[in-house]
């Protein structure tokens, strides 16, 4: 059913076994090279890695973060203005800052 879904919506689906953040992540940039492209998550470290991968020439990528599915609040942040004002040298140092920051076992 899914590999059906995903064919009749090829340029919209991307089908990733295992954990898929890097690869929900470089497909979102991608996509920006085109278009405002906006990525729903509650997962922190797909903020991290939009923040290292995203390209600050592409079109802007929004990013929605909503952790409280039961609340109707969400936050959203403009990942081309974050990584401007924070710096490429920062955003590069966040991934392993926040790797090793992770508790083990924690995905």
């Amino acid at each position: 059913m899914i590999a059906l879904i995903s064919t009749a919506l090829t340029n919209h689906v991307i089908q990733s076994p295992g954990d898929a953040d890097v690869g929900i992540v470089k497909a979102t940039v991608e996509r920006s090279r085109h278009c405002t492209t906006t990525l729903v998550g509650e997962d922190t470290d797909l903020l991290i890695l939009l923040l290292h991968y995203s390209i600050t020439d592409n079109e802007i990528i929004h990013f929605r973060f909503d952790a409280n599915k039961q609340s109707k609040e969400h936050r959203v942040y403009n990942i081309n203005l974050l990584k401007e004002t924070l710096g490429d040298d920062v955003c590069n140092e966040l991934l392993f800052v926040h790797a090793s920051s992770k508790p083990p076992g924690d995905s």
